[in-house]
């Protein structure tokens, strides 16, 4: 059984309606911009693209706000938490998303708290 959005395991952290309505939705859009034949296909190939290239679907990705969903809005970001974040990221395992995004994700916020502790905060 699967634990996390919805079961015992998420409702002592915070979440929220609105965090299972994102992990729904993220679920389902992963699942038609990545479906499992094509997550299948890249893992085979042993990596979702050459050195360098951005997968295929990461500019949906991007225009979905998912890869700076933690970010503050006025950096372009979506304006959400590390929970929001956590709610992709475990919808993005979920779903085996191949490719860079949890060093994307992670990377934006230790980028967020280094600029926020440079700035007294």
């Amino acid at each position: 059984m699967r634990m996390g959005i919805g079961t015992g395991i998420g409702t002592g952290i915070g979440m929220t309606e609105e965090h299972r309505a994102l992990a729904h939705s993220v679920r389902g859009w992963l699942a038609r911009a990545v479906p499992p034949g094509e997550v299948r296909k890249l893992l085979d190939a042993g990596s979702p693209g050459p050195c360098g290239v951005r997968p295929a679907y990461w500019e949906a990705l991007a225009g979905q706000g998912l890869t700076g969903i933690q970010l503050p809005e006025e950096y372009g970001g979506g304006g959400g938490g590390l929970l929001d974040l956590a709610v992709v990221l475990e919808e993005a395992a979920y779903g085996s998303l191949p490719g860079p995004y949890l060093a994307t994700a992670l990377t934006g916020a230790v980028v967020r708290r280094a600029a926020g502790a440079g700035a007294g905060g």
